[in-house]
């Protein structure tokens, strides 16, 4: 299509004018004249695409009302698998029946009482017959529907197909319905040139309103389609086990089942003619149409505008309620399929004429707009209509799905999921998928995901090999995944340990609280990313190790790898007690900052913080000092421990120890310090220090002595 009318069809559009200006005003005029040529032109289009895909439909359907209506006895039904198949059950049934009979002898010969022989014997006769004319039934009943559904076909339209070879599939009812609604005539050169007085804006509505009625009826042959195709799989597997039929009649076990057989049989036989009945109807009113509006179509009836034109209007909603009566009823009666067969269809005629509308409408705004900017032109109109007319026109889904009331009327038909509107399929879309697959972007991004599924399956095979570490490529695409992408990997899953040692702390925090995770592979998780640390503080214990110093360095990094969240909240318990090797090691070798954070986590019992204050060189001076007595000992044997503490240890010495002349004499002015700002000490335990220091014969240092006599500490430690 031609920019240049579209773009004059925008501005008559933005510009709104009047019968009356357009009558004074030849550029009004032509504008006029241009916006309903290009909204006929694009109505057109879709109209020609919709009469395209009921065309489809259409043949389709013919093409399986001739295979599974009138071809079904002899391309079908009497095929020697189904008979062989049949066969096999029938003697399966006969060996049962037989069994049967000899149970009846057996009980009639030992009077059995309690066994009603009398009456079980004729069930078992009337079966024994049966049993062997059971095909036969089953094919009778199948003919006979398609006997009526053969008739009614004909009836609507549809040629009589004697014999498959015969080409019928190209006349049947959807070529019927389209030339009594003189929907063909539109594409007949006398018809259009008839209909040159018509206004194109008639022209556009009615196309429009066609192409909805079109669609409508596309979509009720091509469900049809489908149900048969369904229909005749399902009868097929019913003629197989048409023995199951009758043997409710012989076998009280299987009355359910024969009664559920007879049941899909009834209903998967008889939909066909009640749909094509439906269908006959349909078209018998679009008959009568003709004659309300003058023998002329609802095409006539809607260009001509003529008095009959509402009224061909109603009738024609009517044929539109029959036709989507058709598919309730097959809904109804229980045609297996019939749900999907109406979604599936729904989405295929919808989804392609959302496509289609979409590329003419955008296409053309397309067009305009790349014309109008090429220019030049800074006008102001120019900039208004480019911003609301073209550039939303190339962004809007023409769905007719997204019609008011349109997914009401489908969801009549039992229509949910086809009447969703197609989403991503406007010009726009389809334009950046056409310069993605050009420009390489698609390939590229389709190279990145095989890339991706590359490193992943690279990352899966390292983890899963014991003798290879992991690359450096597979650690950087580790480190790089997402949470999600996490779950679904099998080794996570799995619990490997070379995985979880190298999940970053904010992953492994992610998948701790993963409810794609079971508590079974959350706690595998947790255990396999300290297991390295379990070794290296079982190395570090182990007397015998031929390098010690290798193993406490060992040891030593493997606790610098442990996060604070980890100390905070997945460390094992095991690991923080004393009574086991590695605990005894890693409480043994913490650093103060992670004594601190294990001392501060919320999570942490209160057993586990004893048990790192206990083992920092703190509490080991505490519990000697009480283990040897306290006051009356326990001083002396750990004052030669003081001066292994740094400033900030003896900072968290209980007062007690402070307070003991032993050990108030090992402190430096640099600890005075740190206590009188950290340490809360009462006025009588700084004085107590400060006597201690000073007191005769006391080991402190000459400036620990001046500290607390002249320096500036004397006025608070004396």
């Amino acid at each position: 299509m031609r920019p240049l009318p579209f773009l004059a069809a925008t501005v008559i559009l933005l510009a709104a004018p009047s019968e009356a200006s357009a009558a004074t005003n030849p550029i009004a005029a032509v504008l006029d004249w241009s916006a309903g040529a290009v909204f006929a032109g694009i109505s057109y289009i879709i109209l020609t695409f919709s009469n395209f895909i009921l065309y489809i439909a259409g043949t389709l359907f013919n093409w399986v009302i001739a295979y599974t209506v009138f071809g079904f006895a002899n391309i079908i039904g009497g095929t020697v698998g189904i008979v062989a198949a049949w066969s096999v059950l029938r003697d399966i049934a006969n060996i049962a029946l037989l069994f049967g009979f000899i149970f009846i002898g057996v009980a009639t010969i030992l009077d059995i009482h309690g066994y009603e022989a009398k009456k079980t014997l004729p069930r078992l006769v009337i079966f024994a017959v049966l049993l062997n004319f059971s095909l036969l039934a089953s094919q009778v009943v199948i003919d006979t529907s398609n006997i009526f559904s053969a008739a009614i076909y004909q009836q609507a339209g549809g040629e009589k197909c004697e014999t498959v070879e015969k080409n019928c599939a190209n006349n049947g009812i959807s070529g019927k319905i389209l030339s009594m609604t003189g929907v063909a005539g539109i594409f007949d050169t006398k018809e259009t040139k008839a209909a040159d007085d018509t206004s194109f804006t008639r022209l556009g509505i009615t196309y429009l309103m066609m192409s909805v009625f079109v669609t409508i009826t596309a979509v009720v042959l091509l469900a049809g389609a489908i149900m048969l195709i369904i229909r005749a799989v399902v009868l097929i597997f019913l003629m197989v086990l048409s023995p199951i039929g009758f043997a409710g009649l012989a076998i009280p076990p299987l009355e359910k089942y024969a009664r559920d057989w007879w049941d899909k049989l009834l209903s998967q036989s008889f939909f066909a003619p009640v749909f094509l009945l439906l269908i006959l109807v349909s078209i018998k009113v679009a008959e009568g149409i003709q004659g309300a509006a003058g023998n002329a179509g609802l095409v006539q009836a809607l260009t001509s505008g003529q008095v009959g034109t509402i009224q061909s209007i109603v009738l024609f909603a009517i044929f539109i309620g029959f036709m989507i009566l058709s598919l309730v009823a097959a809904k109804q009666i229980g045609a297996m399929g019939a749900g999907f067969a109406a979604n599936a269809s729904s989405a295929v005629v919808y989804g392609s004429m959302a496509h289609t509308a979409n590329f003419a409408a955008g296409g053309s705004a397309y067009l305009a707009r790349t014309a109008l900017q090429k220019t030049g032109t800074k006008h102001p109109a120019a900039r208004a209509l480019v911003n609301y007319g073209l550039k939303p026109l190339e962004k809007t889904n023409l769905d007719m799905r997204r019609i008011p009331g349109m997914a009401s009327v489908l969801g009549a038909a039992g229509i949910t999921a086809g009447a969703k509107p197609s989403e991503h399929a406007t010009f726009g879309d389809m334009k950046h998928m056409y310069q993605d697959v050009r420009g390489g972007a698609l390939n590229k991004r389709l190279n990145a995901e095989y890339d991706e599924d590359q490193a992943v399956l690279r990352l899966e095979k390292e983890a899963h090999d014991p003798g290879t570490a992991l690359s450096s490529e597979s650690l950087r695409h580790l480190a790089g995944m997402s949470t999600k992408e996490l779950e679904a990997l099998h080794g996570i899953q799995d619990g490997l340990e070379k995985l979880a040692y190298n999940l970053s702390p904010e992953q492994f925090e992610a998948l701790m609280k993963s409810d794609k995770l079971t508590d079974g592979q959350r706690s595998k998780l947790s255990e396999s990313r300290f297991a390295a640390l379990s070794r290296a503080a079982n190395a570090a214990a182990d007397q015998n190790h031929p390098n010690p110093t290798q193993a406490k360095a060992d040891l030593k990094r493997e606790l610098n790898r442990v996060s604070k969240n980890d100390l905070e909240n997945h460390l094992p318990s095991s690991l923080l007690d004393p009574g086991t090797t590695e605990g005894l090691q890693i409480l043994a070798n913490l650093s103060e900052k992670q004594r601190e954070d294990v001392a501060n986590a919320k999570k942490r019992t209160a057993t586990e913080k004893d048990n790192v204050r206990n083992s920092s060189p703190v509490g080991v001076i505490e519990s000697t000092y009480r283990a040897n007595g306290g006051r009356n000992g326990g001083a002396q044997a750990v004052s030669g421990l003081i001066r292994t503490l740094t400033v900030a240890q003896i900072g968290q010495l209980d007062k007690e120890i402070l307070a003991q002349p032993e050990i108030a004499e090992q402190l430096t002015a640099a600890a005075l310090i740190e206590l009188q700002e950290k340490k809360k000490l009462s006025v009588a335990e700084m004085t107590t220090i400060g006597n201690n220091i000073r007191r005769q014969g006391s080991r402190a240092t000459q400036e620990t002595k001046n500290f607390v006599t002249t320096g500036p500490g004397a006025a608070l430690w004396s």
